[in-house]
């Protein structure tokens, strides 16, 4: 709810839009639980959650995947997609291959401060330069 109050002075209205966000995010059922009950990937979707009380214009994600199975990394993706489909707009930084080509639009990589390659995630992941920044000399 603390999020909520940038935008609702009133308690009822930020207990509202903290019950919105939740269910946008999947937790609205664990709503009374404390943030310690939750698991890793619940606590990534609060983080979230946390964000989007905000009404943010733009949600930064770093490396949110850190830490998750399998499951709960598709389940971040999928909310990252509805959200996104319903208008919200993200900026990624993530080291997970699947994460960056199941939701980028454009990928900008980074070497030691410096652009090293932009464009989509299958004109970036295939470019030579960023294989051998980020994964080797030795598998180009």
């Amino acid at each position: 709810m603390v999020g909520a109050f940038l935008h609702h002075r009133s308690l009822q209205k930020a207990a509202y839009r903290a019950a919105d966000v939740l269910e946008m995010v999947g937790l609205l059922q664990r709503a009374k639980d404390r943030a310690g009950a939750l698991t890793l990937g619940e606590r990534r979707r609060l983080e979230v959650a946390r964000a989007l009380a905000m009404q943010p214009q733009i949600v930064l994600l770093d490396e949110v995947m850190a830490g998750l199975n399998q499951t709960e990394v598709q389940e971040i993706i999928d909310m990252v997609h509805r959200l996104n489909a319903g208008g919200v707009t993200f900026l990624v930084i993530e080291h997970n291959l699947k994460v960056v080509r199941a939701f980028s639009e454009r990928v900008i990589v980074m070497n030691r401060g410096r652009l090293l390659k932009q464009g989509t995630a299958d004109e970036v992941l295939s470019n030579p330069d960023v294989i051998e920044a980020y994964i080797g000399k030795r598998h180009t």
